[in-house]
């Protein structure tokens, strides 16, 4: 493969996981203001805080390949967001009823981290991307963890 076809494919999936972190990072932030919990609320508000940081980190790389990254999200993501402000309305704030919508999103993010390192990446980005998926899938847990706690 060419450098140039390698560059290309690494600002393709970085861009297309660019996508999925803005509508995290958004999702989040919508979260924080959502949500009644005020344990959630810093915690959503902190994994916001991340998202923008691995923003920063894979914007680095896409332009390390010579292509501009992409600045926001998905229209998909969007509505997704403007879903859990419904919800909210009719719940409350509802704690439970919030984090089942983070985690069916963050789902989806997982999901594409692991098909783009299915595909032949140089290992420098594969292991970006790997670090990335590992902090998503704990983030998810801390907030399985705390909501429990909250529940209690």
């Amino acid at each position: 493969m060419a450098i140039n076809d390698i560059n290309e494919e690494v600002a393709k999936a970085g861009n297309d996981l660019l996508e999925y972190l803005y509508d995290s990072c958004n999702g989040y932030q919508e979260c924080a203001e959502q949500v009644a919990d005020p344990t959630m609320k810093q915690l959503f508000s902190d994994l916001a805080q991340h998202r923008q940081q691995m923003i920063s980190e894979l914007k680095t790389q896409v332009r390390m390949s010579d292509e501009e990254p992409t600045e926001s999200g998905s229209i998909t993501g969007a509505a997704h967001r403007r879903f859990i402000d419904v919800k909210s309305l009719l719940t409350g704030g509802n704690t439970e009823s919030i984090v089942k919508e983070v985690k069916r999103g963050e789902s989806y993010t997982i999901d594409r981290y692991k098909e783009i390192l299915s595909k032949n990446l140089p290992s420098a980005i594969k292991q970006i991307l790997l670090k990335q998926l590992t902090e998503i899938e704990s983030d998810v847990a801390k907030i399985d963890a705390i909501k429990n706690r909250s529940i209690m």
